[in-house]
């Protein structure tokens, strides 16, 4: 898998107007010039890993989800776990009272 400069980009500027950001705003928090981020935005620029840091505390997203797109939220992903061991629990539960019911036999 090769990086796609052009979907980096679009990222940065989806997330940077998902944050109601101007290209101006997102260079101040970064301590860049604007046009900076316009090429990055563009395609036609990339970052060092601190710049890739830096954007991605700036736009409140991984650094994977700048690179490839995908989220790996450790919170999305908590949630996610315990959604399913209470599901788990429920099942585990409905099986145990099945089991007692059936553990008793009518006299």
């Amino acid at each position: 898998m090769s990086f796609d400069r052009q979907m980096f980009g679009l990222r940065i500027r989806e997330m940077r107007e998902a944050h109601g950001m101007t290209q101006f705003d997102l260079a101040l928090a970064l301590d860049v010039e604007s046009n900076f981020v316009s090429r990055m935005e563009r395609g036609t620029r990339t970052c060092s890993f601190e710049m890739l840091v830096r954007l991605a505390k700036a736009l409140d997203v991984s650094t994977d989800f700048l690179l490839t797109g995908k989220n790996s939220d450790p919170m999305k992903v908590k949630n996610e776990l315990l959604g399913i061991v209470d599901r788990l629990e429920s099942v585990i539960n409905t099986l145990s009272y099945g089991a007692d019911t059936h553990l008793q036999q009518p006299r």
